[in-house]
Formats: structure tokens, C-alpha cells, sequence
């Protein structure tokens, strides 16, 4: 059995060997042929834009969305905009959770200005937390409020500076800025130091 088109509509066609004669069954006209070609042809060639103005518009969507998706911005390893120098008062610790650091606004007796602190720990790369309510001493100097990393007991004053446990110099600060009386930290770059001094801490 075969099926051919004419006038436009599929005819199921017996075949000889479904008959059992030879040549018993219905022989299509060159005519009918030649139309069921061009049914055919014309089906491939339908298909065939079908198929390639989906894959351009898929390929344009997808262009479009990588063009205007928006960037991530203001998180690590880019720079963040923290807001006014004024919110940060003299003498605290805070936390950016976003930009891996610890932004702190140094005392004038300690030199002022700000600092934006790497919070990984310079032994072996733990998180080191602030400790408000725990105290240190360096160069004769008392601290209220230290960094205290919980791994292996490494210490820090707030400048970054370590004064106890195996940490070998002191924390990494980063790159900032405070223009217009705005804080921004570049959080991809980040310098070592093998001692802390005032000329690191950034005025306002």
C-alpha cells in the first residue's frame, strides 16, 4: 500500500504485491506523481524555514537576555558603594557581609580614617570574626574590641594589625575610596602588608 496525493488530498494506493497480481493494483498517473513531488518538495522547503527562523529567534533571545541581563554588581571582587562616611561613626567595626570585609573608622589617637579589612585570616584563610567585648594589648597599647579568628587563635587589633597567635603579619586591606564624603571599597584589590601604618588608613 502506498499513499499519493492528488488534487491536493492523500489516496491510499494498493500495491501489486498486496493484490498477489502483477500490476493488478492502481497505477498512479505521471501527472499525480509529479504533484506528489511537488507536495513533497514544497513540505521540505516549509520545514526547512520553519526550522531556521526558530533557531534565529532562539539565537536572538539569547543574545538579547546576555546583552541586557543585568551584571552582578556590589559584590565581591568588584567595587561597592557602602553609603555615606557619616554612617560609619569613629571607633566602630562593621561588618559587609557582600564584600568579604570588616570596614572600620579608626579613632583620631589612632591616626582616623578608615580601613576596609580582608576578614580572611592570614594563618590558613578562616573567617575572622569581631570580638567587641574581648581586649588585647599592642606596643604597650590596651584595645577594647578585637578580632579573634576561632580556627587556630589568631589576634588582631582593629587596624588589622596582629598582636597574638600563629598569624604572621597582619590582615589584607583593600583598595577604597571616600569621595564626596561617599565610602567605596574595591574589594578586587587587595594588598598584603607585613606591618600595619597610618598611611594605609584612608581619611575622609
Amino acid at each position: 500500500m502506498a499513499i499519493i496525493y492528488k488534487d491536493g488530498k492523500p489516496v491510499v494506493v494498493t500495491t501489486p504485491e498486496q493484490t498477489g497480481e502483477d500490476g493488478g493494483g492502481y497505477k498512479p498517473t505521471p501527472q499525480e506523481l509529479e504533484e506528489e513531488a511537488k507536495i513533497t518538495r514544497r513540505r521540505f522547503m516549509r520545514n526547512s524555514f520553519l526550522g531556521t527562523m526558530t533557531a534565529f529567534t532562539i539565537g536572538g533571545a539569547a543574545t538579547f537576555l546576555l546583552f541586557f541581563w543585568p551584571k552582578k554588581v556590589g559584590t565581591f571582587g568588584s567595587k561597592i558603594a557602602l553609603g555615606a562616611v557619616t554612617d560609619y561613626p569613629e571607633g566602630t567595626v562593621t561588618k559587609i557581609s557582600d564584600g568579604r570585609l570588616w570596614l572600620v573608622h579608626l579613632r583620631k589617637e589612632d591616626g582616623g580614617g578608615f580601613m576596609a579589612l580582608y576578614w580572611k585570616c592570614v594563618h590558613l584563610g578562616c573567617t575572622v570574626p569581631w570580638a567587641p567585648d574581648e581586649s588585647g594589648t599592642y606596643e604597650g597599647k590596651s584595645y577594647k574590641g578585637i578580632f579573634h579568628c576561632p580556627c587556630h587563635g589568631s589576634l588582631y587589633i582593629y587596624s588589622g594589625q596582629n598582636f597574638g597567635g600563629p598569624a604572621p603579619r597582619p590582615l589584607d586591606y583593600m583598595a577604597m575610596t571616600t569621595t564626596g564624603g561617599r565610602v567605596i571599597v574595591d574589594t578586587g584589590k587587595i594588598t598584603r602588608r607585613e606591618k600595619h601604618n597610618v598611611s594605609m588608613q584612608t581619611q575622609a
